[in-house]
């Protein structure tokens, strides 16, 4: 063949040489701005991966017999990047192949390691060698002729599949199946999904399997944040707790007697918080007593009582956020995660001057915390204040954080991405530990503080209403009391809930804790709850 002086391989012009092409060049660009985000990713998730071939020069198939092979290409893959858009699933049976569309192939290739017996009988022996940007050499063993395949959207279609010794672990899709099926290619590009009645089921598994990818991705990209345990080794960058008191005088209340069967348990605690660094030894004149709390599954909660030491301690106004706040700013968002940080106190340091005041004893033993304690009176103000410092550039954006749950919030999947691996970023940098079996990711409904957060609309959660059905009616202010905090959780969406409740709240004006039992009745409609 003559020679030209200007020769594009791309457009097969002679108006242009390949290296001058704009089009290339335009998508080479295109790759690139995502290459300052780079992560590493297991194999298996390569959906959340961008590839980019190495060097100038294209690869090409070599054939040792067939000359005219010499003109088609196979694009490299090497350098990975966070999104993108040109990976599909095409599915045959119950088998699901990961596969990249690239326009710079010209043929479509499958590793040896992803064909099943069942291709053995419909293969045609091939021979040739595949070699890449960076040199390396694919050796092709074998073809698979009108291979039929299952689109995430229900549709057959058929590729050419050459079987390539040592390929990626993704089907790469090249130009012979892209001009053939072109609408796939376009779909990647405007992220079309499917809306109509007759793909809805078709639709929910798209979004699912778009939910699992991402999930995946997220969380072995940032595998290392999550841990189930605090040790010296896990603390937050931000916040110290303090505790400013009004009177220099120590506060000590000796421990009551606990039963012996739950002191094993409490002992097991206190040396478990020993080997992890939360809690030390120490000699004080301070000492609050321990009350256990046994727990739903029959366990025991050590507690420490600090109600003498909150007497005199300055409290910290710092304000949390609004329950109702709350749940307007997240009314018109559609995909949520939910973000819980492992034993969230205990990565606050305490200030190590105050470490003595909340000392407590146990078996002939003073010991003192070296992180900030349930129970103290401001740490849910210094706790919040520390993740509000973390989240400060995304609070009300796309973040709302309440004590130890963070909330990511977004319109759709894509932005949500995006938020997530921002949030995520930051508590990383900020050294925050996240429990992963609490944490929930790319959720299209909410539970939070007695609402159900779905599609964009906000409706009263049946758990928190059925909780009040179960009240018995109140004998005592107690109970009226804690009636009243249930209630509280679905008065607003109770027209004219604060007249209803106006009678009961009538009742707590005066009264003493000595009061004499009486039934505190129901007015109409609070009964309806």
């Amino acid at each position: 063949m003559k020679q030209h002086e200007k020769y594009c391989e791309w457009h097969e012009t002679n108006t242009h040489n390949t290296r001058d092409c704009k089009f290339l060049q335009k998508l080479k660009e295109q790759y690139k701005k995502y290459e300052n985000q780079q992560t590493q990713r297991r194999p298996r998730t390569p959906s959340k991966k961008v590839y980019v071939a190495e060097g100038d020069a294209l690869p090409y198939i070599s054939d040792e017999h067939e000359k005219d092979n010499k003109n088609h290409f196979a694009y490299t893959v090497r350098t990975p990047f966070i999104v993108n858009p040109f990976f599909i699933n095409l599915a045959q049976g119950d088998r699901t192949y990961s596969c990249l569309l690239d326009t710079g192939a010209d043929i479509s290739i499958i590793s040896d390691k992803n064909t099943s017996n069942h291709h053995r009988g419909s293969t045609k022996k091939s021979t040739g060698k595949i070699k890449s940007a960076c040199g390396n050499y694919l050796i092709i063993l074998e073809q698979i002729p009108n291979t039929e395949l299952k689109t995430e959207y229900g549709e057959t279609v058929k590729v050419n599949l050459h079987v390539v010794k040592g390929a990626p672990e993704y089907v790469i899709l090249g130009k012979d199946f892209i001009i053939q099926y072109p609408e796939i290619l376009r779909r990647c590009l405007g992220d079309e999904r499917p809306h109509t009645r007759k793909n809805e089921t078709t639709h929910k598994i798209y979004e699912l399997n778009v939910k699992n990818r991402k999930e995946e991705s997220i969380i072995e990209e940032y595998k290392y944040m999550f841990g189930t345990e605090i040790t010296e080794m896990n603390v937050c960058k931000e916040g110290v707790h303090s505790i400013e008191t009004t009177s220099n005088k120590p506060i000590y209340h000796r421990n009551e007697r606990i039963p012996i069967h739950w002191e094993k348990e409490i002992d097991e605690e206190i040396k478990k918080n020993l080997r992890l660094g939360i809690i030390r030894k120490i000699r004080s004149s301070y000492c609050s007593r321990i009350v256990p709390a046994q727990k739903p599954d029959g366990s025991v909660r050590m507690c420490i009582d600090y109600r003498p030491l909150n007497q005199i301690t300055i409290k910290d106004r710092y304000p949390l956020p609004r329950i109702d706040d709350i749940i307007d700013g997240l009314s018109n968002a559609k995909i949520f995660s939910t973000l819980d940080a492992t034993s969230g106190y205990y990565q606050i340091k305490m200030a190590e001057e105050d470490k003595h005041k909340a000392a407590f004893a146990f078996k002939g033993g003073l010991y003192e915390f070296n992180r900030m304690p349930f129970g103290l009176c401001n740490a849910p103000a210094t706790f919040q204040r520390a993740i509000d410092q973390i989240l400060e550039d995304f609070r009300g954006k796309f973040v709302l954080p309440y004590l130890d749950d963070i909330i990511i919030y977004s319109e759709d999947h894509a932005k949500h991405e995006i938020h997530l691996r921002k949030v995520m970023t930051k508590l990383k940098e900020a050294g925050l530990t996240l429990n992963r079996t609490k944490s929930n990711f790319f959720k299209t409904q909410l539970k939070v503080l007695g609402s159900i957060i779905s599609e964009g609309k906000v409706r009263p959660d049946e758990e928190k209403i059925n909780s009040v059905k179960r009240l018995p009616q109140p004998t005592t202010l107690k109970e009226l009391r804690s009636f009243l905090g249930v209630a509280n959780f679905s008065g607003t969406y109770i027209p004219g809930y604060s007249k209803l409740i106006a009678p009961l709240c009538e009742y707590l004006k005066g009264e003493t804790k000595n009061s004499q039992k009486k039934n505190y009745p129901y007015p109409k409609g609070v009964r309806g709850i």
